[in-house]
């Protein structure tokens, strides 16, 4: 990353966080001894802003990555769009791994009363170790205990076998080892996210990406009371808005039904605004969210849970005008390839302070 130009896309996507990293061999020593640390001084943020600011600035990033190309010196404010993305996913990245380790391994302190058949399995498929930790786990009472063993004596694995180890407990256990709404399939999948990521089938940013959407048998993660403060029913919201891709769009609407706009989000909204207006020929904001298309995009579970959510503010709201963007074409420059014309497109970095012209051929 160092040794590309820093006003580049080139510098921004070679960052440590936007690629595949095989971590599983590390021990749980590094990564608790890493997360007793990160406790000490990390606070407490809220999970809906966190939510807001990363999936607003991953839009913001994804259009500057779309308007460039890979050598291209960026203009300031693309660079500095991209610069707080980076910033935000390697700061909510740390805090979203530590709080999995921590929740996870929490959880699995409800695993009980498991078939000898379950035991051998877990034997067989991963080894011994991973028997003694489940049931390690298991037999320490109170709901910080489990965690507090893992931060003070980890258990002499790899975090890679660790957290798979988690997983399949997660997911095989059965009736018989999860019961009262503990546990079970909603906390392996939970689990399988740490897992793809340490093992290098994820990155970091996709870590984030899927993070707050994650939920156990009760709702979303978040309500563990460390590292992040409890969320609330906007988290949803902000959900639902990023999945219809308006997370810009609501940078600039006054009805926000409770969602709190970041300073980190306005101002990539705002440098978008006032330098990329159109993006294909189309205008990049409307200025307002169309929460019609928001409600249609929801999964069936959640439209058959919260029915008419979105039905007060559909009603309210002002019908959106469409704008047509002004599109200049660019002016054909003479130049010539034998007998074929060119427009001249842009410029190319071929290495710092050296650039040359690219040219696109018209039809004939």
């Amino acid at each position: 990353m160092k040794y590309r130009p820093s006003d580049t896309l080139a510098h921004f996507n070679a960052a440590p966080q936007t690629h595949l990293h095989d971590l599983s061999d590390l021990p749980v020593s590094v990564l608790a001894a890493a997360t007793k640390d990160y406790k000490k001084s990390c606070g407490i943020t809220h999970p809906n802003d966190e939510a807001t600011t990363f999936y607003t600035l991953n839009h913001a990033a994804s259009i500057v990555r779309k308007s460039f190309t890979l050598n291209e010196p960026l203009p300031l404010w693309a660079q500095q769009i991209m610069e707080r993305y980076t910033e935000v996913t390697i700061a909510q990245g740390e805090r979203l791994l530590h709080y999995l380790l921590l929740i996870t391994t929490r959880e699995m302190r409800h695993l009980k009363s498991c078939t000898d058949v379950f035991w051998k399995d877990v034997e067989k498929k991963l080894g011994q170790a991973s028997v003694d930790i489940l049931k390690h786990i298991s037999s320490n009472g109170g709901e910080d205990t489990a965690m507090n063993k893992y931060l003070e004596t980890p258990p002499n694995m790899t975090i890679g076998q660790f957290v798979k180890t988690l997983s399949y407990g997660f997911h095989k256990a059965g009736g018989a080892g999860w019961s009262g709404g503990y546990g079970g399939k909603p906390w392996g999948d939970t689990t399988d996210a740490l897992v793809n990521m340490i093992h290098g089938v994820t990155s970091l940013e996709l870590l984030v990406d899927t993070g707050y959407t994650l939920a156990h048998n009760g709702g979303p993660i978040f309500d563990k009371g460390f590292l992040y403060g409890h969320h609330d029913a906007n988290l949803l919201t902000v959900l639902d808005v990023q999945r219809s891709g308006q997370m810009l769009d609501l940078m600039f609407e006054t009805q926000t039904l409770g969602i709190k706009k970041t300073p980190l989000a306005i101002e990539a909204a705002k440098l978008l605004k006032a330098h990329s207006p159109v993006v294909d020929g189309q205008p990049l904001f409307k200025g307002s969210i169309d929460w019609k298309l928001v409600d249609e995009l929801r999964p069936q579970t959640l439209k058959d849970k919260f029915p008419a959510k979105y039905t007060k503010v559909i009603a309210e709201a002002k019908p959106v005008k469409t704008v047509k963007a002004k599109v200049v074409k660019a002016k054909p420059v003479a130049a010539t390839f034998g007998a074929t014309k060119a427009e001249e497109t842009g410029q190319w970095a071929v290495y710092p302070g050296q650039t040359v012209t690219v040219y696109q051929r018209l039809e004939q």
